[in-house]
């Protein structure tokens, strides 16, 4: 296989609105990607937001359904390990981004790109 010129993280998540401000992560699916296309690491997992869900019948996350699961800071951590140093890539990245930035200390050390038309 032909290689990349970078590593990548393929990043989907869900949260309970728009303003990372106010707003959290809900779920979390991340796939780490090396540039000579073999995956490196993967994580999932729903999050316990430790605040109302937001629009449940958008997203279907229900706080019933997130009870139980680990908070954003639990697996930050191992979110940032696989994040360090790839190309971030993702349907909205800069959105994801700065809810990463917001929820995390540190922020992700990664680049973002985003696949909605236009890079952040």
């Amino acid at each position: 296989m032909m290689g990349y010129s970078s590593d990548w993280a393929l990043v989907d998540v869900e949260t309970s609105g728009f303003r990372p401000s106010e707003h959290r992560v809900l779920s979390i699916a991340l796939l780490a990607i090396n540039a000579d296309g073999q995956v490196a690491g993967q994580f999932s997992s729903l999050l316990n937001p430790g605040c109302d869900p937001g629009p449940v019948h958008i997203h279907g996350l229900s706080r019933e359904r997130l009870t139980g699961s680990p908070r954003f800071d639990q697996v930050a951590p191992q979110l940032a390990a696989l994040l360090r140093g790839r190309v971030m890539i993702a349907h909205n990245a800069r959105f994801d981004y700065d809810f990463f930035w917001r929820t995390s200390s540190p922020s992700p050390d990664c680049t973002c790109r985003s696949t909605s038309g236009s890079a952040p």
